[in-house]
């Protein structure tokens, strides 16, 4: 039998505090497979009885005594909730000191230790810290691992246990219905190489924390056998780490339909944020150019109604669409000139099935309003036998990038000529205004028949 090594100081104290009231008792109150007696005066001065060393498998000879040995063996989180623990019980007396740590053994498995004590205290202030450790039962492990199994089993989430050496070991019905992998086809394999996983941080990052003992969580995109894209919650949880392996339990939540709401949301708002500041920019430059030449307040004020109604028309016809990115600009010119349907027998409207991307819907609507309130006033719909025809196509612009090719043509009928219509007036400065936002163009041809318009703007995602 190998000799004791020579007993410390706080051993011996220990033995004397042994015949004192409540300390025999204390002991005799516990199962315990270790007893600490600690100088909180001292605090790297520790004792902890030489047979819990003997059954974490370290020699009974070999120096753990000092708080640095100690805290190597106990996971670094658990170490800070023991301490956080004692503090307490040191600020108040009524709180107990009862913790569970996990700790290192000599031969690399992980094992709960529960840990309890008192503060021993002088006037008041604690100076020593008697306390005992108990190892848990690992006869309960094959039990306890009977039990989550069935939990594992009957879960309806992916959960499987695997090892950074020997890949999955455990891969429920959960993961078999979510990736679309038997367990059979699992075993072994790398999850994260098997399910093409992506994480949100370096994988060399989160395989520190694990080893250190920490829990990962975080959203990983993965991707399914039959090639579907996931989005999945993990869950990382470090059970055993030994011989320089580490067992980890992994929980995955499918919240692909989650995510992909709140991409959705997320770009519905930047398109009203978008939207919104288009608006107030063109009513702000539609009240600036509006005061320039205006000397009746009331005609000022029907002028802007009109034209708001318009953007209104037009912002309409994008949230009769609000699932799609694109608005169908025969429904945008319908919208904007029904408040003209007086004059509808008198006009044409012919082109390509097109669609505009939201962005050109309300510069596009000021562009059309302006054009057929000058045609009632001065143009075509000014004159008996007037009539207005739109025509459109989509060409081929630089680079092959789509654009929409408008040509709004006026014929006055038996009484042609300018109309009166001043090219330089707030209508077309409008026109050309909003031609600029969308990126295009504007231009007026006088013919003999009557005006001609002709806009050209690009209609593809970017501009």
């Amino acid at each position: 039998m190998q000799a004791r090594a020579k007993q410390n100081h706080l051993e011996q104290e220990v033995d004397g505090l042994l015949h004192q009231p409540g300390a025999a008792r204390f002991l005799d109150d516990v199962a315990v497979d270790g007893v600490l007696y600690w100088d909180l005066e001292k605090p790297d001065q520790q004792w902890v009885s030489p047979g819990f060393w003997e059954r974490l498998g370290y020699e009974s000879g070999l120096d753990l005594n000092d708080g640095a040995s100690w805290q190597r063996l106990v996971f670094a989180e658990d170490h800070a909730r023991l301490l956080e623990n004692f503090r307490q019980h040191c600020l108040d007396p009524d709180t107990p000191f009862d913790q569970t740590i996990r700790v290192r053994k000599a031969d690399g498995h992980v094992v709960t230790v529960r840990c309890r004590g008192t503060a021993l205290r002088e006037g008041g202030t604690p100076v020593r810290m008697l306390g005992v450790q108990t190892i848990l039962d690992e006869t309960q492990a094959p039990r306890i691992d009977r039990q989550l199994s069935e939990l594992i089993e009957m879960s309806d989430d992916a959960v499987m246990a695997w090892s950074f050496k020997k890949g999955v070991c455990r891969w429920n019905a959960g993961a078999e219905k979510l990736f679309g992998v038997s367990a059979a086809q699992a075993e072994g394999r790398d999850p994260g190489i098997l399910t093409e996983a992506i994480y949100p941080e370096p994988w060399q990052e989160i395989s520190r924390k694990l080893s250190s003992g920490e829990q990962w969580s975080g959203e990983v995109q993965r991707r399914a056998a039959d090639g579907r894209r996931i989005c999945t919650s993990a869950r990382l949880s470090p059970v055993d780490i030994a011989g320089g392996d580490i067992l980890v339990l992994e929980i995955d939540r499918d919240i692909t339909a989650e995510r992909e709401v709140r991409e959705k949301l997320r770009d519905h708002n930047r398109e009203l944020n978008h939207r919104v500041k288009n608006l107030f920019a063109i009513i702000q430059g539609l009240i600036d150019l509006s005061g320039t030449d205006a000397s009746d307040p009331i005609l000022l004020t029907r002028k802007i109604q009109a034209r708001i109604s318009a953007l209104a028309a037009a912002h309409l016809v994008s949230i009769d669409e609000e699932e799609v990115q694109s608005i169908s600009f025969m429904a945008l010119l319908e919208a904007v000139l029904r408040p003209y349907d007086e004059h509808k027998e008198r006009l044409s409207l012919v082109g390509d099935q097109v669609r505009l991307p939201k962005r050109a819907v309300t510069p596009a609507g000021m562009i059309f309003h302006e054009l057929a309130t000058n045609a009632v006033k001065y143009g075509a719909w000014s004159r008996p036998g007037g009539s207005i025809a739109v025509a459109w196509e989509e060409i081929a612009g630089p680079g092959g990038q789509p654009r929409l090719s408008v040509s709004w043509r006026e014929n006055f009928g038996e009484t042609a000529g300018d109309g009166g219509i001043d090219v330089e007036g707030l209508g077309v400065r409008l026109i050309r205004q909003s031609a600029r936002q969308l990126g295009g163009t504007a231009a007026w041809e006088w013919q003999s028949e009557g005006l001609m318009v002709t806009l050209e703007f690009p209609i593809g995602d970017e501009r």
